[in-house]
């Protein structure tokens, strides 16, 4: 068996003979703390580089037009007030049909983009502080 060359943790800094040329942790624990360090760090540099690269599409209430910034992407409205406005006003367009069909999720849809697309072009509009 090859021997390798005594180093430090990359944790805790502890001198060990490693196992592979590839060791770079002292034991297991150790192992476990570095994937969690590095779990977090990636998660951050992930978030950081979405907010600043604006990989994030920025997202309004259908009904008041507030942002809606790290809200699930599930989420059209700011607020249960909002969210039951929502559904009135979508209610009402359901039962203005003549008829129920498989298109009015569809519909919906549309109406939902269209919103979307009216609410952006307001808050672009704004002058910016």
């Amino acid at each position: 068996m090859k021997g390798y060359a005594e180093r430090s943790c990359g944790v805790c800094g502890g001198r060990f003979t490693p196992l592979s040329p590839h060791q770079r942790y002292c034991g297991p624990d150790c192992r476990k703390e570095a994937d969690k360090r590095n779990i977090i760090a990636y998660r951050r540099r992930k978030r950081i580089r979405e907010r600043d690269c604006g990989q994030q599409k920025p997202r309004f209430c259908l009904i008041c037009g507030k942002a809606l910034y790290g809200r699930p992407p599930n989420v059209c409205c700011c607020s249960p007030a909002c969210s039951h406005a929502w559904q009135r006003r979508r209610m009402r367009v359901l039962a203005s049909q003549a008829y129920v069909s498989d298109t009015d999720w569809l519909n919906c849809q549309l109406e939902k983009a269209l919103l979307e697309l009216k609410i952006l072009r307001q808050n672009m509009a704004k002058p910016q502080a």
